[in-house]
């Protein structure tokens, strides 16, 4: 069910600037839109290694602080088990991603004005029992290719890698991915084993946000030479 604390804190996020939170996310963004000008990435998949990271937390977060900025964002919910961006955004469940892949509905069709300018979101769509032969079809591809022709960026909120084939099939198909752990819950090992997991998929990682209250959010980029993503994966 929707919540009106979420819409309230949403409304309070992206039109007031100067919260920690504001600056933690902008720092984020400036990361990936410095990976994306440097490799020309334009969809951008944000997974994690097991449930309950925050990832939904953090891509919506992450969409706003874009569209704040004046780019033009969809925001795709292809956590087809789990579907939370429409909660999150208060749209429709029942008619997303999943019916474009079918050919039932066109993209245009199906994607929602947010009241966020420079914001739309598609919903994940019900759920089908095709969905890995679905998201690894040429339909997957066209969606994000003709996505491309519109936005500056298509984020993709997907389940954790480590418990669904359809994310991985996803984040192969996105330009890039960022994972998001939770820092006080995952070891090293799983996020490794994500790691290996994605590569093995031949999958663009390009950065670790850790999503900890006590810690804040601390991204981790390939451009960081003190703590990079390979200096953490060789800590296991």
């Amino acid at each position: 069910m929707f919540s009106l604390k979420n819409k309230k804190h949403y409304s309070l996020f992206f039109n007031k600037t100067g919260s920690v939170l504001n600056e933690e996310f902008h720092r984020i963004k400036s990361n990936i839109e410095f990976a994306s000008f440097k490799g020309n990435y334009h969809s951008i998949a944000i997974t994690s290694p097991q449930e309950k990271e925050g990832k939904t937390t953090i891509i919506s977060h992450l969409a706003l602080t874009l569209a704040q900025e004046g780019k033009k964002v969809l925001l795709i919910d292809a956590n087809f088990a789990k579907p939370e961006i429409s909660k999150q955004f208060d749209i429709p469940l029942e008619i997303g991603l999943s019916n474009v892949l079918i050919g039932q509905k066109k993209l245009r069709d199906v994607i929602n004005v947010t009241e966020y300018k420079g914001l739309d979101v598609l919903a994940a769509g019900p759920l089908s029992k095709q969905l890995v032969e679905l998201v690894q079809s040429a339909d997957m591809d066209h969606v994000l290719n003709e996505a491309k022709k519109k936005y500056d960026y298509i984020l993709v909120d997907t389940q954790a890698v480590l418990i669904s084939q359809v994310a991985r099939v996803i984040t192969n198909k996105c330009d890039a991915t960022v994972l998001v752990t939770r820092k006080s819950k995952t070891d090293v090992s799983l996020i490794n084993e994500a790691k290996k997991l994605l590569e093995s998929y031949n999958v663009n990682l390009i950065g670790l946000i850790f999503n900890d209250k006590n810690y804040s959010l601390l991204n981790l980029f390939k451009s960081q030479k003190s703590y990079s993503l390979a200096n953490l994966f060789r800590r296991s």
